[in-house]
């Protein structure tokens, strides 16, 4: 291929990382049959190398031979540096004494504390790995030596879909090691690693940089230099998440590049040797990556600074491209679990397309035009199109993630360039003043507010696309193949191949637009049951809208929006919530960072503790920017065109709240019930209403009372299990042979019709 005709480096670190990312993410292992049939291939190809003579036919042997040598060393790379810790934690079954050092805390649970630790010592004998330690009792800094009693466990996925492995495996840990419940960490001294020291150093700078914006800046300034976030407000967060800008506040090459850049410059006008100058970039790229904590992105970037100017000291031609690749391998050597980490691989695909879009674009920099037209291409067109092929080269790693898509993620990024490289240098500036300085805080406050006016500029008119539309794979797969044509083909075929890959690009939110407008006058209804809660969505030609039945915590809505995303909503116009608590007024702010929410509606308080609930609930409709909008219990009210009414009564028997939830689409009715209903003072009405009805559900929150749900309601119902089976009348049973019946464990969408 033309590609790695001139780069045959760059061929053996791609053969070596997609070893590595098949036995991390496909659960290859290393394995003696693998070894043989590796060194059979070999020696067939090398064989052939001796029988064949003519050049072309000798290289091209011999390169594959070198690949699948290569791609062997990744599997043994990733079973001594990955497969071999695990397994041996792992073997230590039941309680053992181990040995931690803290590196960083991570977050705060139920469970305890929850630290990114490495382990160095487990009953007496010496171990290897960084591991999720969680523990009760007194918090740890960065650099605690801790002696505790722990059991090792390896990660599983949890209910609500979270996969705990990735999200292990992605910061560099291997297993779980739980604190015993009677045991309490014991601290033992202190010891300095390269991670303890770049989190202390990391803290140290958000200090100062804090100190000197006299916290005007909102944390946008340490989180740009240091990664840091934990100061940022929901609101800015949430408007940088739906514009699609959210990695321009994480570490990344952007920032690494910027600065580096920079440095580089100054250096340039002092006119130091270059060997000089290439030194103290090699340093000041080691103090930034470790200030920006050893991030994947950084490190990326920091391997390709080391790797272009390396050459200079090898006195070899510089290749951007293959620098790229070797950075990566590095990064798999050291920490082969790095291949479940998204944020490596946005950074490299990402990293892809800016220097492909440079390279093609460099032609038309050199031609003669006339000014204005060299400065509407210098800084708008241009710049677009490198955003857009760093966004196109990311898709499909964002599709298989996060199933969305932003279309105006690469117009955002530009618009907002220009004050986040201003705010980066001033925080730079912030940190090595470490004090106030006149007017520089106004203006840091300024760019600051600024940059969230943007963002919530962009986040207010943004739509986000959900990629699970039957065609959308095709199309994903249609990008991917044109991307790889564009830069694997000759100088002839690229623009036309990334020509049709933008246009790819284009045709996912033109092709949803056409697909939604003939569905428009189609009501879909969904369902789902989490443990003993439900989930309700209804979808018609005016609104859409989402019934909240549920506990309101932060699984229940997780399953809330996947549930939607199938649906392809991320739009919803009114959120029913049905229970005034804690737990609710939460999962209005969780709604709302992935969906975007028109209308909250509530029920009205009764006494003070729910009007406090109330008012928070409120403020967190403001801040998703949502109208809140009270309602009574069995009152009837309109929700985007979807007429609903809702009961809610306490039982002496039950724990929750009985409730029913009737929601009428023109002629079509559906009903909620959950299955201790018959104990509620409003019974009757409620057999009426399901008389009534086209669909019934039977829920699964309430108590199971084992007393009769017959409700001679002859329509499709869908029932949480078929163990309910079992608590049903001999009537109702009968009745429920006859006609539809579903179980709403499994996830259920159905495209609802008018009844005759």
């Amino acid at each position: 291929m033309p590609f790695f005709k001139h780069r045959p480096f760059a061929l053996y670190c791609l053969a070596f990382c997609a070893a590595i990312c098949c036995a991390e993410l496909l659960f290859v292992r290393l394995s003696a049959p693998l070894l043989i049939t590796a060194g059979v291939l070999f020696c067939l190809f090398f064989g052939l190398f001796l029988v064949f003579r003519r050049r072309r036919r000798l290289a091209f042997l011999l390169r594959v031979a070198v690949c699948v040598l290569v791609a062997v060393l990744g599997l043994f790379t990733h079973y001594i540096g990955a497969y071999m810790p695990e397994r041996a934690l792992l073997a230590n079954e039941g309680e053992c004494n181990a040995v931690f050092v803290i590196e960083e805390l991570l977050y705060e649970s139920y469970s305890g504390r929850s630290y990114k630790a490495r382990v160095t010592d487990v009953n007496g004998n010496k171990a290897r790995g960084r591991v999720l330690f969680t523990c009760r009792g007194a918090e740890y800094e960065s650099g605690d030596l801790v002696d505790c009693t722990v059991t090792f466990s390896a990660p599983e996925k949890q209910d609500n879909g979270f996969d705990m492995r990735n999200y292990l495996r992605s910061g560099g840990m291997l297993v779980c090691a739980d604190a015993t419940e009677d045991a309490s960490p014991v601290f033992i001294g202190y010891k300095n690693t390269l991670r303890t020291l770049s989190v202390r150093m990391r803290g140290a700078i958000n200090e100062r940089i804090a100190a000197a914006s006299e916290k005007r800046d909102g944390g946008i300034c340490a989180a740009l230099l240091t990664g840091d976030r934990s100061k940022l407000s929901d609101a800015l967060r949430l408007d940088l998440t739906r514009a699609g800008i959210i990695h321009m506040l994480a570490i990344s090459g952007m920032h690494f590049t910027a600065l580096i850049g920079a440095i580089a410059l100054i250096l340039h006008y002092v006119r130091l040797p270059k060997a000089v100058r290439i030194t103290v970039l090699f340093l000041c790229a080691a103090f930034y990556t470790a200030v920006a904590g050893f991030t994947y992105s950084v490190l990326r970037a920091a391997f390709m600074l080391f790797a272009v100017y390396g050459a200079y000291f090898l006195m070899r031609e510089r290749d951007v491209y293959t620098s790229l690749f070797v950075s990566v391998a590095l990064i798999l050597t050291i920490e082969p679990t790095a291949a479940s980490s998204v944020g490596l691989w946005l950074s490299a695909f990402a990293t892809l397309g800016v220097i492909f879009a440079t390279e093609l674009t460099q032609r038309l920099q050199r031609l003669k035009k006339p000014r204005i037209l060299s400065i509407i291409l210098g800084t708008l067109v241009l710049p677009i199109f490198v955003s857009v092929c760093a966004q196109l080269f990311s898709l499909p790693v964002t599709y298989i993630v996060y199933g969305t898509m932003s279309p105006t993620s690469a117009i955002a990024t530009l618009v907002c360039s220009l004050p986040v490289n201003l705010l980066l240098f001033a925080a730079v500036l912030l940190a090595v003043v470490g004090a106030p300085i006149p007017f520089m805080s106004d203006a840091v406050a300024w760019l600051c507010s600024l940059l969230a006016d943007i963002a919530a500029y962009f986040s207010d008119r943004t739509t986000l696309y959900p990629l699970n539309y039957s065609f959308t794979p095709y199309i994903i797969a249609a990008i991917a193949v044109f991307a790889l044509i564009a830069v694997l083909g000759t100088r002839k075929t690229r623009g036309i191949f990334i020509t049709l890959a933008i246009a790819a690009v284009i045709a996912i939110p033109v092709c949803t637009e056409i697909y939604e407008g003939m569905r428009e006058d189609i009501p879909t209804l969904g369902v789902e049951s989490y443990g003993k809660n439900d989930i309700l969505a209804v979808s018609s030609e005016d609104g859409n809208v989402i019934i909240d039945v549920t506990n309101g915590s932060g699984t229940a809505v997780s399953h809330a929006v996947g549930l939607l995303y199938d649906m392809h909503r991320t739009e919803v116009d009114a959120l029913v919530i049905t229970r005034l608590n804690e737990a609710a007024v939460n999962a209005v702010y969780l709604y709302g960072s992935d969906i975007r929410l028109r209308a909250v509606y509530y029920p009205a308080p009764q006494g003070e503790e729910e009007t406090e609930l109330a008012e928070r609930l409120c403020e967190n409709a403001a801040l998703v920017r949502a109208r809140a909008i009270e309602y009574r219990f069995g009152k009837g009210f309109d929700a985007a065109g979807i007429e609903l009414c809702v009961h809610s009564e306490y039982a002496e028997h039950s724990q929750v709240p009985m409730r029913a939830i009737s929601a009428e689409v023109g002629e079509w009715r559906a009903l909620y019930v959950s299955s201790g209903i018959t104990h509620s003072k409003h019974v009757m009405q409620i057999r009426e209403a399901a008389r009534k009805a086209d669909m019934l559900m039977i829920g699964a929150a309430g108590p199971k009372n084992g007393l009769p749900l017959h409700f001679g309601a002859e329509c499709t119902t869908i029932l949480p299990s078929a163990s309910v089976l079992s608590e049903v009348s001999e009537r109702y049973g009968a009745l429920l042979e006859k006609i539809e019946v579903y179980y709403s464990e499994n996830r259920l969408i159905f495209d609802i019709t008018p009844a005759d």
